[in-house]
């Protein structure tokens, strides 16, 4: 064990003196202690450790969230032309974090990193623009963007692209080039862009293909997505595609709130989706019960499924 005991302060100097495995081992002892030294090393005028700490604190990972000190850090890496620090500022002045919504500051911060090549802020300004009926010198612009950002391997870029392509926003519809894009967004993580890949399969009856991208996209996307899905498939006949739909259920109830454990409840214990599981079923409406739905495991005695 160090000698520093795990509550003891901890200096960017000490830190500096430090092997990269010790580093390492220091890191992956928990969050609060990787929060400790991105602070220290914050402190000590890394902008890399600037970022990463604000990151913390905008996630609430390994210390308190706090989005206006998270706005702050950001500001400060910033201030020292750190471009990831110049994006982040960004998506504070675009999302509300930390600070009232300001597009227009949002806009100058991406364009002053996507002027140096981040592909972050090339794709963040360039989704931007696309919102509020953009004109076609806009759709132009914002795809020139997407391409530089898509160069660098920006799976999501690769994704709006395949938008572009898809309803032929610029140069015409072009499903074939869609699909390409849709295939490279998601064979390098993009859940959107498997989902699209995967819809175009289902299709044009590749239903084994379109399975495994279904999954594929379940396995990445947030709660919201997966619920979506889950509903969209669970009204297919085909089998695998409603085996799909369970999995994008549990995929919610695992992220998502009370009602999305409810919903994979009621499918376990009446049979949607796969088999009826009632011991599973249980285990997922009890949890509803204890997140605020009262009567939940009712439904294992037939009882309708409450409402959102």
């Amino acid at each position: 064990m160090s000698s520093q005991a795990n509550n003891d302060p901890l200096y960017y100097t000490s830190l500096l003196k430090l092997s990269a495995d010790e580093l390492s081992a220091r890191i992956a002892a928990g969050p609060e202690q990787a929060a400790r030294i991105a602070y220290a090393a914050a402190i000590g005028g890394n902008s890399t450790a600037q970022v990463t700490y604000g990151q913390m604190l905008l996630d609430g990972h390994g210390v308190a969230q706090d989005p206006s000190a998270a706005l702050r850090w950001f500001g400060i890496a910033a201030a020292a032309q750190d471009l990831d620090g110049i994006n982040m500022l960004g998506r504070c002045h675009e999302l509300g974090w930390g600070t009232a919504v300001d597009r227009e500051q949002a806009r100058i911060c991406y364009q002053r990193a996507a002027a140096k090549n981040h592909h972050w802020a090339q794709f963040n300004l360039a989704t931007l623009m696309l919102r509020d009926d953009p004109t076609p010198g806009e759709l132009r612009t914002a795809l020139s963007l997407l391409v530089r950002s898509a160069r660098q391997g920006n799976a999501k870029a690769m994704n709006m692209i395949g938008r572009y392509r898809e309803f032929g926003w610029v140069g015409g519809i072009n499903i074939p080039s869609a699909i390409r894009w849709y295939r490279r967004a998601g064979s390098r993580g993009c859940f959107r862009g498997a989902a699209h890949l995967a819809r175009f399969l289902h299709a044009e009856g590749r239903m084994e293909e379109a399975e495994h991208w279904y999954a594929r996209s379940i396995a990445a996307a947030p709660a919201d997505f997966s619920r979506d899905l889950a509903v969209s498939l669970l009204s297919q006949t085909h089998a695998g595609l409603q085996a799909v739909a369970r999995a994008a259920l549990k995929r919610a109830a695992e992220l998502g709130d009370a009602h999305d454990r409810l919903a994979y409840g009621a499918a376990l214990a009446q049979g949607r989706g796969g088999p009826v599981d009632r011991a599973e079923a249980r285990v997922w409406l009890h949890r509803a019960e204890l997140d605020g739905i009262p009567g939940a495991l009712a439904i294992l005695d037939g009882a309708a499924v409450p409402r959102r």
